[in-house]
């Protein structure tokens, strides 16, 4: 059986090994060809190998499988795979080149030894082990044709020593990449490609089995297209066995374009692209090019972030042909979205590719129905921190801070929504700096590009008409220290000397955590409210926040601004609160009014005269499930 799918080992069925196992060859995985390196993944074939068969076992790697080990100059090797008649392991890194000897032992019986040269690089490109970089993962990236001017990624084995090696049966380090010492080269159609990064396959977007590498190269201008170009990798002067991609014509459509408003009135054209230069943009007919805002780092992002600032006199937005509808002066359909991406903790792991579990694509389409004249995203995008832990639902899901889980969290799931209306995004406690942070700079926040990702983001105000509205990150503002920490409230106390700077008559709080809500039967955010004395400026009519996944309402006596909360667009719901909302006392205030539902979905605000609003609660399906009248301060439901 050939080592050719990295992300599924087929199991081969065996029987229990009487005789003692033969060894006709050891080859390396990904070409059969003789020799390894040390760290490299090496193929046994032969018979009678196991006296017990069973499936691959992953990470960590096992010296000992069913009974059945493997020795190179008599050191045990991590096992990926063992049945009858393969075994597939990994050569330890501490082997020395030359002539090794490879032997094994099964059920107890010992088999005949086999030799095999152990070189500094033995470089190969697994079968299948060619992906469009910036493309889902799975059989849908294998057979998308490359363009020219995008990223390939190449899984493979055999490219010699790195740094920060791991040990042996270890997939590399999630936080620090392990590069190849031997300055690996990649030709594409006889072509010498850029090679943007070469080392051990960092863990997340990229199989996880020790010995395996990752190979980034740009596909050179000018190269034909065809569908069978062949790629080869080089290490240490050898040369790999080549494997064939398809190469399209012309350029690969934008990911993702959108715009969104920022501070002071600006509207933002955003593109998300696979080429490695920014699209055009069409404005009032005339084309223009748009500036490039992050530029792709392999490995963990292989896509460029584009922007142009929209004239404010512009009536018309295109880019490569795709509309983008400007804002209008008093949007009467306001449509908000909040806590989207798929959950992958420590924890729990939701069922990603189940859209009853996480029905993200359907709530997008039923938000797209609304007709919305302006979108806003009350923050939490990116989810999937960690590997899926479940047997179902999730696993070859992607996971960890990199562009494939944006990809899968935000921007595939929202493709039909994002060019409907303009944007406000919300920074998320899910996008501080320790976590997801790199990606909220690079495609979402409104302000120039940082040197570096900020902790705290000083507050701003966007005017849409009648209504104002005040971002205030709150991403760095835990709620889960009890006490508060000090240090933190006082980074957030001139945030709130800013607010009462920006506010004006008619204003809405936009903060993804909650200043005054009930989370898991407690106090939403002491942070906040000891930064904020509870005092709000006068003209700030609604709080409006996500963070708790559900849709709550909360008025207030002594009175002040109400909070709304719509936290329930696809993360792993929460629980409505078990103890009474009326009376429950959240900073010096006693609830009056208030409302919980559970259950997925996102909401819309329409004007409903004399300064007051009505709020639609839908589920995923577009089903109204409550109603609710805005008229600060107070907040009135149905339900």
């Amino acid at each position: 059986m050939r080592f050719a799918n990295l992300m599924l080992f087929v199991s081969l069925g065996g029987a229990w090994a009487a005789a003692a196992p033969r060894l006709d060859a050891v080859v390396n995985s990904a070409s059969y060809a003789a020799g390894a390196s040390p760290g490299s993944l090496a193929t046994i074939f032969g018979s009678g190998l196991a006296a017990t068969t069973g499936a691959p076992v992953g990470f960590p790697l096992r010296t000992n499988f069913g009974d059945a080990n493997v020795y190179v100059n008599g050191v045990s090797s991590p096992l990926l795979y063992v049945s009858d008649g393969q075994i597939n392991f990994q050569v330890p890194w501490e082997t020395p080149l030359g002539t090794a000897t490879v032997v094994m032992i099964s059920g107890g019986a010992v088999s005949n030894q086999l030799t095999i040269q152990v070189s500094a690089t033995t470089p190969a490109i697994f079968a299948g082990g060619i992906l469009h970089s910036a493309s889902a993962r799975g059989a849908n990236a294998q057979g998308r044709p490359v363009h020219t001017g995008e990223y390939i990624t190449i899984f493979a084995t055999g490219l010699g020593a790195v740094d920060n090696q791991p040990a042996s049966g270890a997939t590399a380090s999630e936080t620090t990449l392990s590069p190849v010492h031997s300055g690996a080269k990649v030709s594409i159609g006889g072509v010498t490609a850029s090679v943007a990064f070469a080392g051990l396959a960092p863990p997340g977007p990229n199989p996880q089995f020790a010995g395996v590498y990752q190979v980034n190269a740009l596909v050179p201008a000018g190269l034909p297209s065809g569908d069978s170009i062949p790629v080869v990798v080089s290490a240490g002067g050898v040369q790999s066995n080549p494997v064939n991609i398809s190469i399209a014509t012309g350029s690969a459509q934008s990911i993702a374009r959108f715009n969104e408003l920022g501070p002071d009135g600006v509207v933002l054209a955003r593109a998300i692209t696979s080429q490695n230069t920014c699209p055009s943009i069409s404005i009032d007919g005339a084309v223009q090019s748009m500036q490039p805002r992050a530029p792709a780092t392999l490995p963990f992002y292989p896509v460029l972030a584009c922007e142009f600032t929209i004239p404010s006199s512009a009536k018309s937005v295109a880019i490569e042909g795709q509309i983008l509808l400007m804002p209008v002066t008093d949007p009467t359909r306001i449509t908000v979205v909040g806590d989207t991406g798929c959950r992958m903790d420590a924890t729990t792991s939701q069922a990603c590719f189940d859209p009853k579990a996480w029905p993200v694509l359907a709530l997008a389409q039923n938000a797209a129905a609304t007709n919305p004249q302006l979108l806003i995203h009350d923050g939490d995008y990116h989810y999937r921190e960690v590997q899926c832990m479940t047997a179902t639902g999730c696993v070859g899901s992607p996971w960890g801070y990199n562009w494939d889980v944006w990809r899968e969290d935000m921007f595939e799931p929202f493709a039909t929504l994002l060019p409907l209306a303009p944007w406000v995004f919300t920074r998320g406690n899910h996008e501080t700096c320790d976590r997801a942070g790199e990606g909220w700079f690079r495609f979402l926040d409104p302000r120039p590009m940082p040197a570096s990702c900020q902790t705290y983001t000083d507050p701003y105000a966007i005017s849409i008409g009648q209504v104002q509205l005040i971002e205030l990150d709150s991403g760095a503002a835990d709620d889960t220290i009890i006490p508060a920490d000090p240090g933190i409230v006082a980074a957030y106390v001139p945030q709130f000397t800013k607010l009462a700077q920006l506010a004006g008559s008619n204003a809405w709080l936009l903060t993804h955590r909650p200043m005054w809500a009930i989370r898991s039967n407690a106090n939403s955010n002491i942070v906040l409210q000891a930064a904020s004395q509870n005092v709000l400026p006068a003209g700030v009519q609604v709080v409006l926040s996500g963070h708790t996944h559900t849709f709550q309402t909360f008025t207030f006596s002594p009175t002040r601004a109400p909070q709304l909360v719509i936290g329930n667009s696809g993360d792993s719901l929460a629980a409505n609160p078990t103890v009474p909302i009326v009376g429950f006392v959240l900073g010096n205030a006693t609830v009056t009014q208030g409302t919980s539902l559970a259950g997925f979905g996102f909401s819309t605000m329409n004007p409903a005269g004399g300064g007051a609003w009505n709020i639609t609660a839908f589920d995923a399906n577009g089903t109204v499930v409550d109603t609710c009248t805005l008229k600060s301060p107070v907040i009135t439901c149905a339900k």
